[in-house]
C-alpha cells in the first residue's frame, strides 16, 4: 500500500513546493511541462469580446478556457491583453507550467496591437500570427468555426511551427532567402517599442532614410554564410525582423552547406587573427571556398530574379558581402553590375603586424582574401584602426559597430519565472554531461565563451580571496552552437580535460556548456552573472560584450579585439593586457569585495548604451548607405564644414573635392581619423565634380580669401571666376541635388549658380544670413540673460553691410520684444553694430569664420536630407527682384519649400528692397559675361 501511495506522495510534495514557488515567484528548480496556446476572439453584438484559449502540450489538449471581456472607455481594447496575459501568467504558476509557443489568431489584432508584444516580452511566449484563409468553396468551412474551434485550430497550427529543441523553426526559401520569423508570422516586437529605446534623432534619421529607401523602392541584398550561430546571423535576424516592419525590401540570402567548408574558413579566420601559427593550407583549400560560392551563385543567384542580377534584370541595388566565406561573391556582383555598390564587412579582428610581414602565412592568405574582396566599393569594419589592412584604401574604408536587438531571446528581460525555467533547462544538459550544476540562487558568477585561458585568471583569482571573507563564485563557460564553427566541440571536450587533470581542485565550482538553440539559456547567465570575461581569441566576442553592458554587468576585456571599444576602462569594465593574470585576478576581487565599484560599474553599463549599438541604429547606417554629401573647396571653411556633417552623422559619405589635391588628401586623412575617434561610420573619402555632382547634397564653399584693403570689386570678380569654373566641371547634377553656396559674397554667388546650375531654383540656396541671426540671438540673450532659445529674431535681406535686423518681427517667448520685458531697454542700434563687429573682428585675425559656418551649414543639411521643414533665413530666390537674399525659408527634402514673409515695418522693407535692387544691379553686370563664357 506504501509502494501504491508514494507516486502520489511525490507527487502531493512536487505541488506543495511548486504552490510555494508560485506564490514567491521564485526561481524554480522543478521540471516545468511544457506548453502551447492559441487564442481566438470575437466580437458580440452587445459590444463585449468573447475570447477563447485552447491550452496544448506536444500532443493533446490539456486544458480550455473561454470568456467574455467588457470593454470600456477606462481599460480601453488593451482590456482584452491584460486579461489574456493576466490568466497565463497565473496557469504557468498553477500548474508549474511554461508556455512556449501560441498562435493567434490574425484578427485578434485588429482588437488588440499589443497582444504579440506582450507575450513575447513579458511571458517569454514566441507569438505566431495565423492568417486566417481567403473564403472559397474549399475553405468556407473557415469562417464558420466558432470561436473555440478556432482557438483549437490556432494552438495545433503553432505546435508545428516548432522544432524538436522546441525553438522556432529555421527555414531558407527560394534564393537561399532566410525566412526570419518564420517568414513573418512571429510578431516578436511592434516598431513603437524600438522608438522607446534610441534618442529622437536616431528615430528621425532612421525613418527618414526608410522612407527615402522605399520610394526610391531601393533593394538590398545581405549575404552571409551561415543563417544561425554567430553574431553577424543574430544581428541579421534582428536587422531584417526591423526591416519588416518598416516595410523595406531587405534580404538575406545564404548558401546550401556543404561539407569540409566551413572548417577552411574557420582556419583561414584563425591565421588572420594570428591564433593558428603553425597552421598550413594548400591552395585546393582556398579554392574550394570559391568553388562553393560560384556554384550557389550560379545556381540560385544569378538566375531570373536573382539579387545578384543588375538591378534592371530585377537584382539588389546594393550587395553587402558579410562573411569572409562570400567573398567569391564579389567579383561576380561587380561584373554583373560595374556601377552598382557591393559592400564588404569584415568581422575579423586581423593581426596587421603579421599580415604585412612579407612570406608570412599570415601575408599569403591575406593576398588571397584581398584579391577579391578589392573590387568592394566600400570595406566596411569595426572602428578599431589596428585592424585596418595597409591596402584598404582610406577613401573605401567605413566603420560600423557591432550590434545587438534588446527584444530578442538575447538581450529582454526576463521574469524570475522564466529565470528559474532555463536554469533548471541548463543543470539538466549539465547533468546529462556530467559537468557541473549551478548553485541557484549563488552570489554570482563569470559568464565566458570558449576559451580555457580564462581557467588560469580564475585559480589566480581564488588564490587571492582564500583569505578574504568571500564565498567563491562559480565560473560559467559556455556558448552557443555554430555551423560555421566546426571545431567548438573539440575545444569543449579540451578545456574539460584540462579541468579534470590541471584545475582539478576547481572542478566542482566550473561549468562548461554547449548551449542549445534556446538564447534565453545565455541571456539568463550573462544577466544573472556578476562579472563577464572576454579574452581576445574567439570570435563573436564584440556581440557578447554588448549583451553583457545592456544587461548592466561589468566587462574585463583585451584591448586588441573589437570588444575593447565598447569599454571605458574603470567606468563599466577594465582592459586588461592578454594573459595578465595578475591583472584579471586583482580586478575580479575589487569586482567582489568592492559592493560600491561594482554598483557603480553596473549602471555605467546599462545607461551607457549608444544608439549605434541598437537595431535601430544599426538599420539607420544600413539605409543611408546611398546618403552623399559633397564638400567642394576644402580649404579653413571646407574642412570645418566636412567636420561638423562628420559630428553630426547625417550622411553615409563625405566626399571631398578641391583642386590642390596633396591639400585634399591630407583633408581627407584628418577628418576619416575624426570619423575613427568618434565611432562614426561615415567614409570621408576623395572625389571628382563629376562624383560630387551625384550627391544629395553639394556644398561649395571655394572661393579666394578677402584681405583687409583689397577692392570688393578683385574680390568678388576672383570668385565669380572660381565659382562659374566649378560649375562647368560639375554639370551636369543629378535632377534632385541640393547645392548649398557658402562662398562669398554669398547673395551674388547663389544667384550666378542657379543660373549655371540647371537645377529648379528651390534646389539651390545659400548660408545667407543664418549665422548672423544665431549670432544676434546671442548678443540679445546675454543682454537680457534669458535663454537663447527663447528669442526669435532675424537678421535678413542682403549678406554684409546691407543687412537688416528685423526688430519689428523680434520675439521673447511668443511677445514682441518690445513689450515682454518693458523695464529693460534694449539700444538696438548697438546691439545690431556689435553682431556685425564680431563677425568683423575674426575675419581679420583669421580670415574666415569656419566653425560658425559649418555649424549652419551641417544644421541645414540636416534639415534637408531628415526632410526637417525647419524655418531658416538662408539665401534663395525672390521671383519679385529676380534674384537671391535671405528670407525666412521652410527647409525640407526639396530644398526651398517656401518663403516665410513677415510684417515688417517699412524702414525695414525699404531697407531690404534697395539692398535687393542694387545686388540685382550688380548680377545684370556680370551674367552675361558669366552666362557667355560658361
Amino acid at each position: 500500500m506504501a509502494q501504491l501511495l508514494l507516486p502520489h506522495t511525490l507527487h502531493s510534495l512536487h505541488m506543495r513546493r511548486g504552490a510555494f514557488i508560485a506564490q514567491t515567484d521564485c526561481p524554480c528548480h522543478l521540471a516545468l511541462t511544457e506548453l502551447y496556446c492559441g487564442i481566438s476572439a470575437v466580437i458580440k453584438s452587445d459590444g463585449t469580446f468573447r475570447i477563447a484559449l485552447a491550452i496544448y502540450d506536444a500532443l493533446y489538449l490539456r486544458d480550455f478556457h473561454d470568456a467574455d471581456v467588457v470593454i470600456n472607455d477606462k481599460t480601453g481594447v488593451d482590456g482584452l491583453t491584460d486579461h489574456l496575459i493576466d490568466y497565463l501568467k497565473s496557469y504557468e504558476r498553477g500548474k508549474l507550467a511554461k508556455f512556449i509557443g501560441c498562435g493567434v489568431l490574425s484578427s485578434v489584432l485588429d482588437h488588440s496591437k499589443l497582444i504579440c508584444s506582450r507575450l513575447w516580452l513579458e511571458l517569454d511566449i514566441v507569438p505566431i500570427v495565423i492568417p486566417a484563409p481567403a473564403e472559397t468553396k474549399h475553405n468556407g468551412h473557415w469562417v464558420a468555426k466558432p470561436v473555440d474551434e478556432l482557438a483549437d485550430s490556432m494552438a495545433r497550427k503553432s505546435i508545428m511551427s516548432f522544432g524538436p529543441s522546441t525553438i522556432p523553426r529555421l527555414q531558407v526559401g527560394w534564393h537561399g532567402v532566410v525566412q526570419v520569423s518564420l517568414s513573418g508570422l512571429a510578431h516578436l516586437a511592434r516598431l513603437q517599442d524600438y522608438k522607446g529605446i534610441c534618442s529622437p534623432g536616431t528615430w528621425e534619421t532612421m525613418i527618414f532614410f526608410a522612407d527615402k529607401i522605399r520610394e526610391r523602392r531601393i533593394k538590398m541584398a545581405f549575404f552571409s554564410a551561415s543563417p544561425q550561430g554567430g553574431g553577424v546571423p543574430i544581428a541579421r535576424h534582428a536587422l531584417i525582423r526591423f526591416a519588416s516592419l518598416l516595410g523595406l525590401p531587405i534580404t538575406w540570402q545564404v548558401p546550401k552547406p556543404r561539407r569540409g567548408v566551413f572548417g577552411v574558413t574557420k582556419t583561414i579566420k584563425n591565421i588572420l587573427r594570428g591564433v593558428e601559427p603553425n597552421q598550413r593550407m594548400e591552395w585546393l583549400d582556398r579554392n574550394s571556398i570559391i568553388d562553393w560560392v560560384t556554384e550557389n551563385a550560379k545556381r540560385y543567384w544569378l538566375i531570373q530574379d536573382g539579387p545578384l542580377l543588375s538591378p534592371e534584370e530585377g537584382g539588389a541595388d546594393i550587395v553587402i558581402i558579410d562573411d569572409l566565406e562570400m567573398i567569391g561573391l564579389i567579383p561576380l556582383a561587380k561584373a554583373a553590375a560595374p556601377n552598382r555598390p557591393v559592400l564588404y564587412c569584415s568581422h575579423i579582428q586581423m593581426r596587421n603586424d603579421l599580415i604585412a610581414r612579407t612570406g608570412t602565412l599570415e601575408n599569403d592568405i591575406w593576398g588571397f582574401v584581398w584579391d577579391h574582396v578589392k573590387h568592394a566599393d566600400a570595406f566596411l569594419t569595426y572602428p578599431i584602426q589596428e585592424s585596418l589592412p595597409a591596402e584598404a584604401p582610406r577613401e573605401k574604408v567605413g566603420y560600423l559597430s557591432p550590434t545587438f536587438d534588446w527584444f530578442d531571446g538575447l538581450n529582454k528581460s526576463l521574469s524570475l519565472w522564466d529565470t528559474g525555467f532555463y536554469t533548471h533547462f541548463y543543470n539538466s544538459q549539465c547533468y546529462k554531461f556530467y559537468m557541473t550544476e549551478l548553485r541557484w540562487p549563488s552570489p554570482s558568477f563569470e559568464s565566458k565563451q570558449e576559451l580555457f585561458e580564462i581557467f588560469s585568471y580564475y585559480a589566480e583569482f581564488r588564490c587571492l580571496i582564500s583569505d578574504k571573507n568571500v564565498n567563491p563564485p562559480q565560473l560559467v563557460i559556455c556558448g552557443n552552437r555554430s555551423i560555421d564553427d566546426p571545431d567548438r566541440k573539440l575545444v569543449y571536450e579540451d578545456a574539460r580535460r584540462d579541468l579534470e587533470h590541471v584545475y582539478r581542485r576547481f572542478q566542482r565550482d566550473i561549468s562548461i556548456m554547449i548551449l542549445g538553440e534556446r538564447d534565453q539559456v545565455l541571456n539568463i547567465l550573462v544577466r544573472n552573472s556578476h562579472v563577464v570575461l572576454q579574452v581576445p581569441s574567439s570570435e563573436d566576442d564584440e556581440f557578447k560584450v554588448a549583451q553583457a553592458l545592456h544587461a548592466g554587468r561589468p566587462v574585463i576585456t583585451s584591448p586588441i579585439d573589437g570588444t575593447s571599444i565598447q569599454i571605458q576602462d574603470g567606468v563599466n569594465g577594465f582592459i586588461v593586457r592578454p594573459g595578465d593574470r595578475a591583472a584579471v585576478a586583482e580586478h575580479l576581487m575589487c569586482l567582489f569585495t568592492d559592493k560600491r565599484l561594482h554598483e557603480g560599474m553596473s549602471v555605467a553599463a546599462r545607461n551607457g548604451m549608444s544608439d549605434e549599438l541598437t537595431t535601430v541604429g544599426n538599420a539607420a547606417a544600413w539605409m543611408r548607405t546611398n546618403s552623399k554629401i559633397a564638400i567642394v573647396g576644402v580649404g579653413q571653411v571646407g574642412g570645418a564644414v566636412a567636420n561638423a556633417i562628420i559630428l553630426t552623422s547625417i550622411a553615409n559619405e563625405v566626399l571631398l573635392v578641391d583642386t590642390d589635391v596633396s591639400r585634399r588628401d591630407s583633408q581627407v586623412r584628418d577628418l576619416a581619423d575624426v570619423a575613427f575617434s568618434q565611432k562614426e561610420d561615415t567614409n570621408v573619402r576623395a572625389a571628382t565634380y563629376a562624383e560630387a555632382a551625384q550627391c544629395d547634397i553639394i556644398v561649395i564653399t571655394a572661393g579666394s580669401r578677402h584681405f583687409i584693403g583689397q577692392p570688393s570689386m578683385d574680390y568678388t570678380d576672383r570668385n565669380i571666376s572660381i565659382v562659374r569654373s566649378i560649375m562647368k566641371e560639375m554639370s551636369p547634377f543629378r535632377s534632385d541635388a541640393i547645392i548649398i553656396v557658402v562662398a562669398n559674397p554669398v547673395d551674388l554667388l547663389t544667384s550666378i549658380v542657379q543660373e549655371l546650375s540647371g537645377l529648379p531654383r528651390h534646389q539651390v540656396l545659400g548660408s545667407g544670413t543664418f549665422l548672423e541671426s544665431i549670432r544676434l540671438r546671442g548678443i540679445v540673450a546675454s543682454e537680457l540673460k534669458v535663454a537663447a532659445n527663447s528669442i526669435d529674431i532675424y537678421v535678413l535681406g542682403v549678406q554684409g553691410e546691407s543687412q537688416v535686423t528685423a526688430w519689428s518681427m523680434a520675439r521673447l517667448g511668443g511677445s514682441p520684444l518690445s513689450k515682454a520685458m518693458p523695464p529693460k531697454s534694449l539700444d538696438f542700434d548697438k546691439i545690431a553694430d556689435e553682431c556685425r563687429e564680431r563677425a568683423q573682428m575674426i575675419m581679420q585675425v583669421k580670415g574666415a569664420t569656419p566653425y560658425g559656418i559649418a555649424s549652419v551649414v551641417a544644421s541645414t543639411c540636416r534639415s534637408i536630407l531628415l526632410d526637417k521643414r525647419n524655418v531658416r533665413p538662408l539665401s534663395h530666390f525672390q521671383p519679385e527682384f529676380g534674384c537671391c537674399f535671405s528670407l525666412p525659408a521652410l527647409i525640407g527634402r526639396q530644398g526651398v519649400i517656401g518663403t516665410i514673409h513677415l510684417a515688417l515695418d517699412d524702414a525695414e522693407d525699404a531697407h531690404i528692397s534697395d539692398s535687393a535692387k542694387k545686388l540685382k544691379g550688380r548680377l545684370e553686370s556680370v551674367k552675361e559675361n558669366v552666362l557667355e563664357d560658361n
